[in-house]
């Protein structure tokens, strides 16, 4: 949206695909002011200069980070001194409803909270993130299983 408005937008994700179709996306949409990198947060800073005035994390990013202190100095170090920093995150704990249902205004469970095993869109390729395998030698984060309120949006300054 920011895009459409005029706005220079930088986007990175992990994922080369994801920045395939990102970059379809915004040739779709005729927007030509985007900048999509493929790189780890967590090298960026290492192989990225600029700063901005937007830094932006959406919903199921903070989940994937394996050091939660180095992200936070990386969003430091690009955002410029009068800037903001927005963060959108939610937890599972919403997924467990059924959509249509509660469109209708009724909350009724489709899928189980307490399962033992992370589900299958929780889980990544080794070297991508998580600290714990399950059979299939994928990974995924179980520190953070509880530690997420239901969801929140904040904004931030650099003091």
């Amino acid at each position: 949206m920011l895009a459409k408005m005029g706005a220079d937008v930088t986007g990175v994700d992990l994922v080369p695909e994801n920045i395939y179709y990102a970059k379809k996306l915004a040739e779709d949409l005729g927007v030509g002011n985007v900048d999509f990198i493929a790189s780890d947060i967590m090298e960026f800073m290492d192989n990225h200069q600029g700063e901005y005035d937007i830094v932006f994390t959406s919903d199921g990013a903070i989940g994937w980070l394996s050091d939660l202190m180095k992200w936070g100095r990386t969003v430091s170090h690009f955002l410029k001194d009068d800037g903001f920093f927005y963060i959108h995150e939610g937890h599972p704990f919403a997924d467990l409803f059924n959509r249509e249902q509660m469109a209708e205004g009724t909350l009724e469970v489709e899928y189980p909270y307490f399962d033992q095993e992370p589900e299958e869109y929780d889980k990544c390729v080794q070297g991508m993130g998580g600290s714990k395998l399950d059979g299939e030698d994928l990974s995924y984060y179980s520190h953070f299983e509880g530690k997420v309120p239901l969801s929140y949006s904040l904004k931030a300054t650099p003091r």
